[in-house]
């Protein structure tokens, strides 16, 4: 079993979700296998993807674990997917989250890693690391800087680094939430938490999941020396109608669940922003008709 945890002994199992994006997806396979000696075990679910990406994938990395779905489960369901094998059929003590457009930097993983030993050293009981990603065509600035705190009265998060010139976030710093574009997380965290829930289908059923494991009593940190560059390629396209949907209403969901302020607060702070951003994101687009409608 290839490991990159030499402290402990044990492996990490790097879980990456695929859906289109061939080129995007040999890339990301090839800078996980690059960026750590033994390479780690991987398992990769194509979800339904319909590009043959699964079957590209073994026949460059014949070591490299491929289930090819015939149907979309979308991003929870294949989540759970990797999460599920990861509980049940090996001893691994990280599973390392990432989306098919990210490309790892050298030593990424052990960077990680070693973030989150040095953390457990002084007595923190850690469940997840995020890393430093940046975008892959503007590599000076965030993506995103590790993860994001969550603004109860704004019900959105904060913090996020997006948009930051790289070096803006220098130390390791706590986060409520970490984008499973990059997240590591650990055997006894996983276990506790669960299984991502799988109405979210796609956008926040990661925060969802990260916030369920706070709960739980662990803890969650950004390494900023663990570092990724992101495609940033949207599940179902940037601006468009689904993309609205799915972050208004899975938005309404994760803060109604677990907001200390109540159901009618939520509500009204989640339509105020977002009409408001729906508004500029359409003006800043020249869709002035789509804005007005």
């Amino acid at each position: 079993m290839g490991t990159v945890d030499s402290a402990s002994g044990r492996g990490v199992l790097v879980g990456i979700l695929a859906c289109n994006h061939r080129t995007k997806t040999l890339e990301c396979v090839r800078s996980v296998m690059a960026t750590a000696s033994p390479a780690p075990d991987v398992l990769l679910v194509d979800n339904g993807s319909g590009e043959s990406i699964g079957n590209a994938v073994k026949a460059e990395w014949p070591s490299v674990d491929v289930r090819i779905l015939d149907r979309n489960i979308c991003a929870a369901g294949g989540r759970n997917m990797l999460l599920q094998h990861f509980k049940e059929q090996g001893d691994w003590r990280h599973i390392l989250f990432l989306d098919n457009d990210i490309l790892l930097m050298p030593d990424a993983i052990e960077r990680a890693v070693a973030c989150a030993t040095a953390l457990e050293h002084e007595g923190i009981r850690v469940g997840g690391i995020g890393a430093h990603v940046l975008y892959r065509d503007r590599p000076s600035i965030y993506w995103s800087a590790g993860g994001a705190r969550i603004d109860w009265p704004g019900s959105w998060f904060t913090d996020t680094g997006q948009g930051v010139a790289r070096g803006g976030f220098v130390e390791r710093r706590p986060v409520d939430t970490i984008p499973t574009a990059f997240l590591l997380a650990w055997r006894v965290a996983a276990l506790a938490t669960g299984g991502c829930v799988d109405d979210y289908c796609v956008y926040l059923e990661d925060s969802d999941w990260c916030w369920r494991m706070k709960l739980a009593g662990f803890d969650l940190y950004a390494a900023p020396d663990a570092e990724a560059l992101h495609d940033t390629s949207s599940s179902v396209g940037m601006g468009s109608p689904p993309f609205h949907y799915y972050r208004t209403r899975n938005r309404l969901w994760f803060f109604q669940a677990f907001s200390p302020l109540g159901r009618a607060r939520v509500l009204r702070t989640v339509f105020r922003s977002v009409i408001g951003g729906v508004l500029y994101m359409e003006l800043a687009s020249r869709r002035p008709r789509a804005a007005m409608g």
